[in-house]
């Protein structure tokens, strides 16, 4: 091969190799470009997250004594309802032991146990059945699974009236809850649980 040869292969490749290089380094490049825009919009996010946070920092640090709720008064009233047997507080939540629940429908009686509502302060409810005589143990009333109430459209206004420390009458709605059943919209038939023949 004469040096005419040599120096047009050399220089294909040396085209070759140049774009082969640039097309990687275009792609390194987009690739960098995409992640910087990524990084943006988290940190766009981040900032938000952060001032609603401050925003409810200071909400929160606002609170000042007078606005807290009565709580002994809250107390007073649960101690002194008609079906509270015991009170006590766990982490993060009222435990409200109930006397046994009985629910009559059709002119009968069923035993339906007793109860400790468990109400957290972020809302949440949990009503267990800790002697459950029912058919399915999951089922610890007809419109509680698991422990899980089906509440439907109270949630939010249960919520509610946990932050603004009403707790009495949250619980009063609560036995209501569970003195109450409703077949078209129950977990499973009232009949799991045992008739009072008394």
């Amino acid at each position: 091969m004469d040096s005419t040869q040599l120096a047009e292969q050399f220089s294909e490749l040396s085209r070759l190799w140049l774009h082969e290089q640039t097309t990687k380094v275009e792609q390194d490049l987009t690739a960098k470009e995409t992640k910087v825009r990524e990084f943006g919009m988290e940190i766009t996010r981040l900032w938000r997250d952060i001032v609603l946070l401050r925003q409810s920092l200071q909400s929160l640090r606002q609170v000042d004594e007078a606005r807290q709720p009565n709580y002994r008064l809250e107390f007073d009233r649960l101690q002194e309802m008609s079906g509270v047997k015991a009170l006590s507080i766990g982490a993060g939540f009222l435990a409200v032991d109930t006397d046994t629940i009985r629910i009559g429908y059709q002119d009968k009686q069923y035993q339906i146990g007793d109860f400790r509502l468990a109400i957290y302060l972020n809302g949440y409810i949990r009503m267990q059945n800790i002697n459950n005589p029912g058919r399915y143990p999951y089922y610890d009333h007809p419109h509680v699974r698991d422990a899980e109430p089906c509440v439907g459209n109270h949630t939010e206004a249960v919520a509610k009236l946990i932050s603004e420390g009403q707790l009495s009458t949250v619980a009063a709605l609560l036995l209501s809850y569970l003195h109450s059943y409703n077949p078209e919209d129950a977990y499973c038939a009232i009949s799991y649980w045992p008739e009072i023949t008394a």
